[in-house]
């Protein structure tokens, strides 16, 4: 942490990688290690109700704390899908709970397990986590629309004005330099985000593919 404050950062980060992915593999191995199939068999039921708590829980607690910083529902719900898994802090605390005797053997398997299975479900959230979105957050973009829907109707009654493909860097650069040159402008881009945020500010952009 000191030396990520100097210059030499990226260098020991280069340096230091090759051990981090060797540790990174150990540790996984060790935790598939100590995963007792025949206890997975046995108490699959208990392994399921765990796996039903921890996602949805998990799920829930960041998205609260993500609305609770003021981040918009949409981009709340996204990184709590993103999130709902079982980290790898999860077996450091089973172990030490294990070792200290305060769960039996068999509950700390199946809490392995459900862990275990919840990073396996982790890929899938988030590939259709758009999509889980959209159907959970359903406000949220209907309230993007409406508000593309007002930049529709005021463009279509605009004429003589530059229309910019794309709202990037340049797309602003380019949009900046026109409105000092008393140019109208219109903008479209395909990130919904960053048309939202143009909105917000004032200018004209819409979604779509020009």
């Amino acid at each position: 942490m000191l030396i990520s404050e100097t210059e030499y950062r990226y260098q020991v980060e280069e340096d230091i990688k090759p051990f981090r992915d060797i540790l990174l593999g150990f540790f996984f191995i060790t935790v598939g290690m100590r995963v007792e199939l025949s206890v997975l068999y046995e108490r699959f039921g208990d392994v399921l109700l765990m796996l039903a708590l921890l996602v949805p829980v998990k799920l829930a607690i960041v998205f609260g704390l993500g609305r609770a910083f003021g981040h918009k529902p949409h981009d709340s719900m996204r990184g709590a899908l993103a999130l709902a898994q079982g980290g790898e802090f999860g077996f450091v605390l089973l172990a030490l709970s294990g070792s200290l005797g305060l769960i039996s053997a068999a509950t700390l398997q199946a809490a392995i397990a459900a862990i275990l299975l919840s990073m396996l479900l982790a890929p899938f959230l988030i590939i259709h986590g758009e999509k889980i979105t959209r159907k959970l957050i359903k406000q949220d973009w209907m309230m993007q629309a409406v508000d593309l829907h007002q930049m529709l109707v005021e463009s279509m009654a605009k004429s003589d004005h530059v229309l910019i493909c794309g709202y990037g860097r340049s797309g602003q650069a380019l949009a900046r330099l026109l409105e000092t040159e008393g140019i109208s402008v219109f903008a479209t881009d395909m990130d919904p985000e960053r048309v939202h945020k143009a909105g917000e500010a004032g200018d004209p952009v819409m979604f779509g593919d020009a």
